[in-house]
């Protein structure tokens, strides 16, 4: 009888331990998983489509340039201290760049050899 005892304490100890490690794990997991939102912006010669990215939520998003034109283009993302731009895309081709963006907003352009000015810019709204 002590020796179904001690071994039934060992058992439950061990199950106990075993379910401690898996909470640790599932968190560690959901922690790293976080998805990211993508938005595609088609770049045409000379507009961005769509022009306008409203966001519901401060975040880590990507935006995914397409270059649907004949000519290189690349997308620039500015605003509330960030900058960051692709690659020169070339026509038919795809960049992705990815920000953290807060609350407010920013511009997202063409920075190219004038495209901006052709019309090649938008504008990405975060509420908070």
């Amino acid at each position: 009888m002590r020796y179904l005892a001690v071994v039934v304490a060992v058992v439950s100890i061990l199950l106990v331990a075993g379910c401690g490690g898996d909470e640790g794990e599932e968190t560690t997991t959901a922690t790293t998983a976080a998805s990211t939102e993508t938005f595609t912006i088609s770049e045409t010669d000379f507009a961005l489509s769509p022009s306008t990215v409203d966001v519901d939520a401060p975040g880590t998003y990507t935006f995914e340039a397409t270059n649907d034109g004949g000519t290189d283009h690349a997308l620039e993302i500015e605003g509330n201290g960030i900058e960051e731009e692709t690659d020169t895309i070339a026509p038919g081709e795809s960049a992705s760049i990815t920000v953290d963006l807060e609350t407010g907003t920013y511009e997202m352009y063409c920075p190219i050899d004038g495209h901006r000015d052709q019309g090649m810019e938008g504008e990405i709204t975060v509420s908070g």
